[in-house]
């Protein structure tokens, strides 16, 4: 049976860069099932250039028009439920996939063809506003390999036109009942690509291809942030390096909204392993975020006893062991350790 890949791509005034990307999908080598596009309200050419590829593409182009605009996150989740393969991949309007990035997601699919599978993560690389490499590579996978279901942090993350993913990920899950990302002074619901990898992670496993299968454009109106660390979400990662409560409070909040919003997901889910798993899931979020309350209250203490109170029931609960999707991981540890003696302030 073929591998039938759609491609989600969401656009928005794109006409500067869009016909390059448009032109990389044709020379595919493997090409894909059809390509889905929603336009956001584009101002400019945007649509046009869509039409006139569309005339001439080796695939299938439907094109769709919001009435509203949605913003990119909505937009790209929308075009993903409209596609009809069943694998999707994300594609943004500025950059150029390599020829061979679904002849080689093809391959990782049929050599590991089983239910488990539920995204593929590929190398990209980085390049400025005329393609012109920067020497980057993200994400930068080192090896190909493959991760088991809940083997990385709960709000594992890659940019999206990096990974390609099951549909079930987007036609069996509402997406309108995402949890919020709390920010300091913002809260607002993840990404499309932050989504799209939480539920992978809780759901089944992931490959990842070391080969760059695309160049990520950086210029100047580029939605997405600049190139740094992608494994987490960056209101994770200072949730844990900060030497005060109040990221991890926020964190604690953001773990404990996600498991109400999976455990609602998944209480009007069919009886099946998607239900089963996201209940699983749903624990899992709710021990991460009792692991933050308590690491927020360990950085709220001024003495050294009420340090170790504090410190001693995070290691009764084994915050930092355990599976990878709610743990707080060992360097963690031996910075909480430094806090609770007294090295670091």
């Amino acid at each position: 049976m073929p591998t039938r890949i759609s491609v989600a791509m969401a656009t928005y005034n794109g006409e500067k860069y869009l016909r390059e990307q448009l032109d990389s999908l044709a020379k595919q080598t493997a090409l894909p099932y059809e390509l889905v596009v929603c336009d956001d309200g584009s101002k400019d050419g945007t649509v046009q250039i869509i039409r006139e590829f569309a005339a001439t593409a080796p695939f299938p182009v439907n094109i769709h028009i919001n009435e509203t605009n949605l913003g990119y996150s909505d937009n790209f989740l929308k075009a993903a439920r409209l596609c009809q393969g069943d694998w999707i991949a994300f594609c943004d309007q500025d950059d150029v996939w390599m020829p061979r990035k679904f002849e080689r997601v093809t391959q990782t699919i049929r050599s590991q063809a089983d239910h488990e599978l539920m995204l593929i993560g590929h190398t990209s690389l980085v390049a400025n506003d005329r393609l012109e490499p920067t020497g980057q590579r993200l994400p930068n996978f080192q090896r190909d390999s493959r991760d088991k279901r809940a083997s990385n942090f709960g709000y594992f993350c890659i940019v999206g036109f990096s990974m390609i993913f099951r549909n079930k990920l987007i036609n069996e899950i509402d997406a309108t009942l995402r949890p919020r990302i709390h920010r300091e002074n913002a809260s607002v619901p993840p990404g499309h690509d932050q989504w799209i990898g939480l539920l992978a992670n809780a759901l089944g496993d992931m490959a990842f291809i070391s080969e760059p299968l695309a160049i990520w454009r950086r210029h100047e109106n580029s939605l997405t942030r600049p190139p740094g660390p992608m494994k987490w979400m960056g209101e994770v990662r200072i949730a844990k390096t900060a030497l005060t409560p109040e990221p991890y409070i926020l964190l604690g909040n953001m773990a404990k909204e996600t498991a109400e919003c999976l455990k609602n997901i998944a209480d009007n889910v069919p009886i099946s392993i998607t239900k089963r798993r996201l209940h699983v899931a749903s624990k899992s979020f709710s021990k991460l975020a009792n692991n933050a309350f308590l690491r927020g209250n360990l950085y709220a203490q001024q003495s050294r006893m009420s340090k170790i109170w504090v410190f001693a029931k995070l290691l009764k609960t084994n915050a930092y062991t355990g599976p990878k999707i709610s743990s707080l991981g060992w360097k963690s540890l031996l910075k909480d350790i430094a806090f609770t003696v007294g090295a670091i302030h």
